[in-house]
């Protein structure tokens, strides 16, 4: 499914407060490159030989000079990771607080000393007056975090249509490519029921794996919103995610679940 324009709309939301956890961030950040060193170093011992380096190695190794270790031919500056985090900002995630603005501000902050990572976020709800229709906000850079809000107006979650719009944008990348939802319940739609909705999510996975791109949900389990509920719907987003989803009740949890998969992502990197 190709989103039309009577499907999606973007706005501004409201603003919210934000934190950064400092120290969080820088050791992502060390860790994020510590690991991409790595992975450069393993690209540039495994790639196509260029001859006339090793031409020059063996004649600098015999005069006794420091030889050139880069035998390889292949660009590895080129190897890079585009992320689109996509949040849902339906009005049950009121219950959040400002935690899910901390977490992204904290990772927008470790990626400014990774430039091989292109983080984008997309939060997304639903409105409950354009029938089946996704309000979008593109949040580009750590300033605009503030703008990840629960909606009290547009306040559905039609989260096929959020993946919808993600995957059109990024499979035009020439990069790795990693999806990451993150949301606190079912797909709502004020013109489809839950098993159509389901059936539609499903979908959006099929076509992303097809594309390779790697995708994975972070599942809120809202308490707070949900009551009693709470398990039935979380046995629901199993049924929809399979082993695509990691859940949690605790925001600490979630947050080192982020970054041990945005760590994997990088060591992925040299894999065809």
């Amino acid at each position: 499914m190709t989103l039309s324009g009577d499907l999606f709309s973007f706005k501004v939301r409201k603003t919210g407060n934000y934190e950064v956890n400092q120290k969080l961030s820088n050791r992502l950040s060390d860790t994020l490159n510590r690991v991409k060193g790595k992975v450069d170093q393993e690209f540039t011992q495994s790639g196509i030989l260029d001859v006339q380096e090793y031409i020059n190695f063996r004649v600098d190794r015999k005069s006794k000079k420091m030889p050139n270790l880069n035998l390889f031919s292949e660009d590895i500056e080129k190897r890079g990771l585009t992320v689109y985090f996509v949040v849902d900002s339906s009005l049950s995630m009121t219950y959040a607080r400002d935690n899910l603005r901390n977490i992204t501000a904290t990772i927008f902050k470790a990626l400014e000393k990774c430039p091989f990572i292109d983080f984008k976020v997309i939060a997304y709800s639903g409105s409950n007056a354009l029938g089946h229709h996704v309000k979008l906000q593109e949040i580009n850079k750590i300033e605009e975090v503030k703008y990840i809000v629960p909606d009290d107006i547009d306040r559905l979650t039609p989260t096929d249509l959020a993946l919808s719009y993600v995957h059109d944008k990024i499979r035009k990348s020439e990069d790795k490519k990693l999806v990451i939802l993150f949301t606190d319940g079912l797909p709502e739609s004020c013109d489809y029921g839950y098993d159509h909705l389901q059936h539609e999510v499903k979908k959006q996975i099929v076509k992303m794996t097809n594309d390779k791109i790697n995708f994975f949900t972070i599942f809120y389990q809202n308490y707070g919103y949900c009551g009693s509920q709470t398990s039935d719907i979380t046995e629901k987003m199993r049924s929809i995610f399979k082993n695509r989803m990691y859940e949690s009740k605790d925001f600490n949890t979630l947050e080192k679940i982020l970054q041990k998969h945005l760590i994997q992502a990088i060591e992925r990197l040299n894999q065809n």
